[in-house]
């Protein structure tokens, strides 16, 4: 995986979590100032404050890591009454603490939804659904659990690399070679498979045999043809 997409999903995780608790503090200011309650001060982010500005009276101060905003409100505290300036703030109701308690509660739903719909208007990535798999390479012989050469029932039966599997037993393929693979070690009898071959369809039938280096199942011997796809080559390596 190409670094540049870590470091992406980390990036939108981050900015996801910055736009809720902007949402979140968005409520709280709100409600504060609709119910009259004074907002002592403002943090943007945290550490150590590198610059404070007074907004409607209100102390911001700007911390050196801008992640989060949190908003401190007296009133709506445990202590009963606070000193903050010149101005007492003496604790609110039961109503008016709920209410602001709401507001919070109702800028985290807002940032649920717009992150909901923003995955619903760009989608969700899926695996691109893989209806064939190529046969890379068909042993003409394998290793039984006894040690003895046999012939590869596969070969016998007429698979040669290059071959294009469509369906197993009647059925169209959807996940590639972990459906075909899943298909043949669950089997318990024959199995049928429908190829192409240089643009002809054609189809074999045979009793897969049991694979020894996977305990014993009836894993396919023959190996699919894997496509390599190279996102980039660093500079000035043997690669290059």
């Amino acid at each position: 995986m190409p670094i540049t997409m870590p470091l992406l999903v980390l990036a939108t995780a981050t900015l996801g979590i910055e736009i809720a608790l902007l949402l979140r503090a968005f409520g709280l200011i709100v409600a504060a100032r609709r119910l009259g309650v004074e907002i002592s001060h403002i943090n943007v982010g945290f550490g150590r404050t590198l610059c404070t500005r007074t907004i409607r009276r209100c102390p911001v101060k700007i911390r050196c890591v801008p992640l989060g905003v949190f908003v401190s409100i007296p009133a709506i505290q445990v202590r009963s009454v606070w000193r903050f300036g010149k101005e007492e703030a003496t604790r609110r109701g039961g109503r008016d603490r709920l209410l602001i308690s709401i507001s919070a509660i109702t800028g985290s739903l807002a940032a649920v939804i717009l992150a909901a719909a923003l995955i619903w208007a760009g989608g969700v990535g899926e695996p691109v659904p893989t209806t064939s798999v190529t046969i890379g390479d068909v042993p003409e012989l394998y290793t039984d659990a006894d040690g003895a050469e046999r012939l590869n029932p596969e070969w016998l039966a007429g698979l040669r690399p290059g071959d294009e599997v469509l369906t197993v037993n009647g059925s169209a393929l959807s996940e590639g070679w972990r459906e075909l693979t899943e298909e043949l070690v669950l089997s318990v009898d024959m199995v049928t498979l429908r190829f192409t071959r240089q643009g002809a369809t054609r189809e074999v039938r045979y009793e897969p045999a049991e694979n020894p280096d996977l305990e014993g199942l009836r894993y396919p011997f023959f190996r699919p043809d894997l496509k390599v796809e190279i996102l980039s080559v660093a500079a000035d390596s043997p690669a290059e």
